[in-house]
């Protein structure tokens, strides 16, 4: 059964491009809406070597947030340096203030919370830099443009490297 045989011809190619615009229209809603996760995609290009530190960026807070974060750090700046572990989201960095494994956000989360503010929708990845200036979050976002760019296969992707602690790069 084709829409020649239900429709008349000219509703038939009136239906057909409709129906066309509209799959179009989906699938770059879709493509917009379905972000990888940062961690998922830093690993997956193998993008951050495991044991790469990283720092918090005081100055990507909102000023009264920020303020209190540098005092924090001041006192004590084991705060503010994680370890990137290579692990699952959950388990991405190892906070240097309590050598516990967290995810980016909720390291932020908790720092927030302890310092008297009410973190809603934190996400980490933006606070967090590795040694060449840019975020985990900015990183992700370069690597997710070149796989849009090489048709979405992490396997085609041109790999990122940051140096491991000693100064080697891998």
């Amino acid at each position: 059964l084709s829409t020649r045989q239900v429709l008349p011809p000219p509703q038939a190619k009136d239906f057909l491009v409709r129906r066309r615009r509209r799959d179009e229209a989906e699938e770059k809603r879709e493509a917009t809406k379905k972000k990888r996760q940062t961690v998922a995609l830093l690993n997956d290009h193998r993008a951050v070597l495991p044991g790469t530190r990283l720092e918090l960026v005081a100055e990507k807070f909102p000023d009264e947030q920020q303020h209190a974060i540098e005092a924090t750090l001041e006192k004590d700046p084991s705060y503010g340096r994680a370890t990137w572990t290579g692990k699952s989201s959950r388990k991405a960095l190892r906070w240097e203030y309590d050598q516990k494994e967290y995810s980016p956000s909720l390291i932020i989360w908790r720092l927030l919370d302890g310092l008297g503010f009410q973190p809603t929708g934190v996400h980490g990845p933006w606070f967090w830099a590795l040694p060449s200036g840019r975020s985990l979050w900015e990183e992700a976002e370069l690597l997710e443009d070149g796989e849009h760019d090489r048709g979405n296969s992490p396997d085609n992707s041109v790999e990122i490297r940051t140096r491991a602690p000693g100064g080697n790069a891998e």
